[in-house]
């Protein structure tokens, strides 16, 4: 088989693939929030070039099951098949985009069309079913990026749209930078842009444009509230982590043991305090089911958490599982605030607990 037939083959499952892997690097624990764009703009490639609208889905499926069996490999505690099946499940919504971007490719300014969509998938797959399955939004890779300033203007879809948008962005400008036999797809609208010649300045400045859309966050101030003219405010946080006895699920049964193990790690931060060895904290931070014996109604674990609280001498969020007053028989997860001799005060009940 002649080399160009081969790299016409290969082009789309390699940038499917290439662009799963470069999503997953944006996303901590690796954090490189700048491949968020360039795993877009590679999808987008993979997807819009197909030949037919069923090839847009396989590929968008290649590269979403790429992403999320990395995204989602800690939930393999739960079981192979479960880390599987939900991986497939989210990475099916990257199938239905690509056969979408297929589609859009017709449309004049598709890179606009592609970035919509993208959070459109985002939007469902955040709601249905069972209250949806929101793990790995473009957003949630920004943490550390220019793009993050759109979030208190855009909100979490402003932030993916940005991102989407620069990313097909770079997809329209690798295009028009293929040779004609590889750019797939005949655009609809324009059925002569697949063969004309792009200007170089117009792709310059669409490459341009892309990273201006993704650093344009940064010219948005960030709230100062707060802040005095000797600097900004600052809050001392310890966070608790008790660890779990043994591995697996198996420490879910061991609840009495995981709640003393958080007690007893925050009694050694304030022994610690108390010597100086560390700054004092003006709040202890308890990880989510850190007790899973509701402190509300056991007066023994309520009576740790209080002796925990008294020793560090200030207030504990503590993640608790508690009996749900308004349902009997169903459970609350909760954050509460554990005050010093006091107790309870201030409680958040979890809106969508994982299904």
């Amino acid at each position: 088989m002649p080399i160009s037939n081969i790299a016409i083959l290969a082009m789309r499952p390699v940038a499917a693939v290439l662009g799963g892997l470069l999503l997953a690097a944006s996303f901590p624990p690796i954090g490189a929030s700048w491949l968020a764009p360039l795993a877009v703009a590679l999808i987008t490639v993979s997807t819009v070039t197909a030949r037919r609208v069923r090839g847009g889905f396989g590929w968008g499926l290649l590269g979403g099951l790429t992403f999320f069996l990395v995204l989602l490999a800690w939930i393999d505690v739960l079981g192979v098949d479960a880390w599987l099946l939900l991986a497939t499940y989210c990475a099916l919504w990257l199938g239905a985009l690509g056969a979408a971007n297929r589609i859009l490719r017709r449309l004049p300014a598709w890179p606009l069309w592609i970035a919509a969509a993208w959070v459109a998938q985002e939007a469902l797959r955040d709601r249905v079913p069972y209250g949806g399955f929101p793990w790995g939004r473009l957003a949630f890779s920004q943490a550390q990026s220019p793009a993050l300033g759109l979030a208190s203007i855009l909100g979490a879809a402003g932030v993916s749209f940005a991102v989407a948008l620069a990313g097909a962005l770079l997809a329209w400008v690798a295009i028009r930078c293929l040779p004609v036999r590889l750019r797939g797809a005949t655009d609809l609208a324009q059925p002569e842009a697949n063969s004309a010649p792009t200007k170089p300045a117009t792709v310059a400045t669409a490459a341009l444009l892309a990273v201006g859309v993704w650093v344009c966050g940064a010219a948005i101030p960030r709230p100062t509230t707060g802040e005095s003219v000797s600097g900004p405010a600052t809050t001392t946080v310890a966070l608790v982590q008790g660890s779990v006895p043994g591995s697996g699920l198996d420490a879910m049964s061991q609840r009495r043991a995981v709640l003393n193990n958080h007690v007893r790690e925050t009694k050694v931060l304030a022994a610690d305090v108390r010597a100086g060895k560390v700054e004092a904290p003006q709040l202890v931070i308890w990880p989510e089911n850190s007790t899973d014996i509701d402190p509300l109604s056991d007066s023994a674990a309520g009576a740790a958490i209080s002796a925990a609280a008294n020793d560090i001498g200030v207030p504990i969020l503590v993640g608790a599982v508690v009996n749900n007053p308004t349902v009997p028989g169903t459970l609350w997860n909760v954050g509460i605030v554990w005050n010093p001799q006091t107790g309870p005060s201030q409680y958040y009940v979890k809106r969508h607990p994982v299904p």
